[in-house]
């Protein structure tokens, strides 16, 4: 099993911790959140026992599908409600998904700025996904 897959864990129970706080204010984001954090291990965990093309599709699940298949970037950067700059894929669903839900948990006082180590695992998480899709 690929490293990656621990700390795939990790943010998901990150996540986890956060939707509990986020469903007393927004149930259907909390949702939203769980299932996104819950599909990234879960695809991870699908390539490693995948060959070829298909292992590449699994992980690229894991990271999400690109918004714009002519502008297939790693990622681009974005201010976030902080005002802090941060970098986000222009990818939906999966790890990509989970840093967005954060994002507006964050930008609707859902919950307050998740922590420096939160935010370390989920880059990690991305940045390794975006390695293993090209």
């Amino acid at each position: 099993m690929l490293r990656i897959y621990t700390v795939a864990l990790r943010v998901a129970a990150d996540a986890a911790d956060a939707a509990d706080r986020i469903g007393r204010k927004d149930p259907d984001l909390a949702r939203q959140l769980r299932r996104a954090a819950a599909s990234t291990p879960l695809n991870i965990a699908e390539g490693a026992g995948s060959l070829g093309k298909n292992r590449r599709a699994r992980y690229a699940n894991a990271l999400g599908s690109a918004t714009n298949p002519s502008r297939r970037q790693p990622g681009r950067i974005r201010l976030a409600a902080s005002g802090a700059r941060s970098r986000v894929p222009e990818v939906e669903g999966g790890g990509a998904e989970v840093a967005a839900c954060f994002d507006v948990a964050v930008a609707m006082r859902c919950i307050p700025e998740p922590g420096p180590d939160v935010r370390r695992r989920l880059d990690h998480v991305i940045g390794t996904l975006v390695n293993l899709t090209r």
